[in-house]
């Protein structure tokens, strides 16, 4: 019982820190779910990363006209696409005027979402096949390292979107260590891949009579849907463990060292 309250309480605090945070965050948009901006931050150095340079979402297949016009206010002019080619013809992303895109779909060959439910049969398949995906850090740099190139390279006035479908685990992923690389705290790394929840609470509802019409139950529809802090965990352990930190593995697999690092502070971080 005690136990359940405190579940409780911790996320209704959450949840009341994300509809704060929210009210800077969050880029209104028709056509999109979950985009944000990355800035605010605060970092180890004493600064915090710079608002309106680099922004996550879900996907861009439904913009309107006007979501476009403000992507181009933002000067957004690089968008990386971590989405495999399935999902890519499914829903093609609008691009603003004049953005370059780049496809980095490492680790989402095949993806085809529909053929991936099917196979699963109870919750502890759907925890057991999140926890496997975040723990496969094999295509982590051929997604990541040229990632950061796009980063190392984004000069004042170039602006970076990145995302995926949902833009909840191969974004939040690619965000963690983003942030991470800023100077950004583990505490605040995780909390911004948990407000996924948050920004996604809607179109997660939405999709629990669907996926519980096919067989599927709440428990794992919302397993599926959402993300858990045990998830990107998994990434960090399974980096660490085979590396000794993360800082190594930047460095080693995704080419960010420290000159690296310096340049990345500069573009994205600022003091306060």
């Amino acid at each position: 019982m005690l136990r359940t309250l405190v579940v409780f309480l911790f996320f209704s605090l959450s949840l009341q820190a994300q509809v704060v945070d929210s009210l800077q965050r969050k880029v209104f948009l028709t056509g999109a779910q979950n985009f944000r901006d990355l800035g605010g931050y605060k970092t180890a150095d004493g600064g915090r990363v710079k608002w309106g340079r680099v922004y996550r979402s879900a996907d861009l297949s439904k913009l309107t006209p006007e979501d476009l016009t403000q992507l181009v206010d933002r000067k957004i002019k690089v968008v990386v696409d971590f989405r495999g080619p399935v999902e890519i013809k499914q829903a093609p992303d609008k691009l603003p005027v004049g953005a370059k895109y780049v496809n980095l779909p490492a680790g989402s060959g095949q993806v085809n979402p529909n053929s991936v439910f099917l196979k699963l049969k109870t919750a502890a398949d759907t925890d057991s096949m999140m926890r496997s995906f975040y723990g496969l850090n094999d295509s982590l740099a051929f997604r990541y390292k040229p990632f950061f190139a796009e980063l190392v390279k984004a000069e004042e006035g170039t602006n970076v979107l990145f995302h995926c479908t949902a833009g909840k685990d191969r974004t939040g992923m690619g965000a963690a260590l983003l942030l991470t690389v800023l100077g950004v705290s583990r505490d605040q790394v995780i909390a911004d891949f948990l407000a996924s929840n948050y920004y996604r609470q809607d179109e997660n509802r939405k999709m629990i009579p669907r996926l519980k019409s096919m067989g599927f139950t709440e428990e794992m529809v919302l397993d599926l849907m959402g993300v858990k802090e045990s998830y990107l965990q998994v990434t960090f352990h399974t980096i660490e463990k085979k590396y000794g930190s993360i800082e190594k593995y930047l460095e080693v697999e995704l080419g960010v060292g420290k000159p690296e690092i310096s340049k990345l502070k500069k573009l994205f971080t600022e003091k306060i």
